[in-house]
């Protein structure tokens, strides 16, 4: 069985995306998806991503290219726990949280204020 291959173009007037199935480079089949369409299929296989058996490694690797998003809208805050909540908007993903217990926090503390420092 051939197998099958995607791809993904965004229209010219930025309202859809269109994603194709291909199979020896010849379209198969097609969806044109809006952006609350696409942001469905993202979210499940996000999802479907975090549960596979080979995770994301625990620590960034210095020889692997990421996706950096410069001065992205963010939001601070304390979760009714008592957690560190930090929210980030991904042009791509939307606004993701992290929440951090305060162990984790007071060294993101510390980093913070070398930077203010550095500024």
């Amino acid at each position: 069985m051939p197998k099958a291959e995607y791809r993904a173009t965004l229209a010219q007037d930025r309202n859809t995306v269109l994603i194709e199935v291909m199979i020896d480079d010849q379209p198969q089949a097609w969806s044109s998806s809006t952006a609350a369409e696409l942001s469905s299929l993202i979210d499940l296989l996000v999802s479907l991503r975090a549960g596979m058996a080979a995770p994301f490694p625990t620590q960034p690797d210095a020889n692997v290219a990421m996706p950096v998003v410069v001065d992205p809208c963010w939001q601070a805050g304390m979760t009714e726990r008592g957690e560190f909540a930090l929210r980030l908007r991904h042009p791509g993903l939307g606004w993701t949280e992290y929440q951090l217990p305060a162990a984790s926090a007071g060294p993101l503390t510390d980093v913070l204020e070398r930077a203010r420092g550095a500024a």
